[in-house]
């Protein structure tokens, strides 16, 4: 049966008709880090979601260099439970000279055979190299070598993503870099993901995502958002929740690598994403609105991660 949406277009809600064949289903969930990352955390933050979260975003900071096992990581209570989509940040230089290879290879080979993974060396690498943290070609020297000990190691069910954010393909960045800057190279990429933002201006999803999904097209890669969410507005208590759900319906259309549509969609519980926490500092809470249709998209288009594969 065809499916019938509506988008958002220049501030109105416009149905789209019946687009075609039934959208695909998504990995539907969210990035829990404030205030913590556990398990603790995670379930406080899927109590408040009346749907099935399929997948969790989480992160090692820079300071914990290359994480002695899965295990350790954040993403290692997922295990069992639900998809990871997890990114590390090794010191570059290290990671390139080749210098860090048996300890990413014993992180790697610590991850259990039948648990799904996305990994990410440096997520939002543009925004790295805009800030002068390291440079576009070490980046991609890096991550050459970080993919061929992925490669290598050949998990069955761990695939890396990148993650760069929307801003690379906003007519207003004039800081760059290039999008093929930060292209580390063919066969290194399985999934071409990106982090954008509605914050309070709602975009129509294909302005905010369009760019990085024609670049994951260009690439012939599946493609995926791992960071998202918009700002509450102040007196109109629908329009987040509208335009998650307009993100959704859009993204779960869009096919890219020979795929149908989106891989995987991540809240991020923020201000902007959603709430692990209503009590956390600096998280107020979001509307029951926006908590009811994120329930309602990981409910819509609901993939069983135990089965999950590209």
């Amino acid at each position: 049966m065809p499916a019938s949406f509506h988008q958002l277009r220049s501030g109105v809600w416009t149905p789209l008709g019946d687009v075609g064949p039934s959208p695909t289903t998504m990995l539907v969930g969210a990035a829990n880090t404030i205030p913590n990352s556990n398990e603790s955390g995670w379930l406080t933050y899927a109590a408040t979601v009346p749907g099935p979260q399929t997948v969790r975003r989480t992160y090692s900071s820079e300071a914990a260099g290359v994480p002695s096992s899965w295990a350790v990581t954040g993403a290692g209570s997922d295990v069992g439970k639900r998809a990871s989509v997890w990114s590390f940040k090794p010191n570059i230089t290290q990671m390139a000279s080749g210098a860090l290879d048996a300890q990413v290879t014993n992180l790697i080979s610590s991850i259990p055979d039948t648990h799904v993974a996305m990994l990410a060396l440096w997520a939002e690498a543009d925004r790295h190299v805009r800030l002068g943290a390291f440079t576009a070609a070490q980046w991609r020297a890096a991550h050459t070598r970080f993919a061929s000990i992925v490669r290598a190691v050949g998990k069955p069910r761990v695939w890396i993503y990148l993650s760069h954010t929307s801003y690379l393909w906003d007519p207003i960045n004039t800081r760059g870099p290039a999008p093929e800057d930060v292209w580390p190279g063919d066969g290194q990429v399985d999934i071409y993901g990106q982090d954008g933002y509605g914050y309070a201006t709602w975009p129509d999803p294909e302005t905010l995502f369009g760019g990085g999904l024609a670049e994951a097209r260009s690439r012939n890669v599946p493609w995926g958002i791992f960071e998202s969410g918009a700002d509450e507005h102040p007196s109109d208590a629908t329009r987040k929740s509208n335009w998650m759900t307009s993100v959704a319906d859009w993204a779960a259309t869009q096919g890219s690598g020979g795929r149908p549509g989106c891989e995987a969609l991540v809240w991020f519980n923020s201000a902007v994403g959603l709430d692990e926490d209503a009590f956390g500092p600096a998280t107020p809470s979001s509307s029951p609105q926006a908590l009811a249709a994120a329930g309602a998209i990981a409910t819509t288009y609901y993939r069983d991660w135990a089965t999950y594969t590209l």
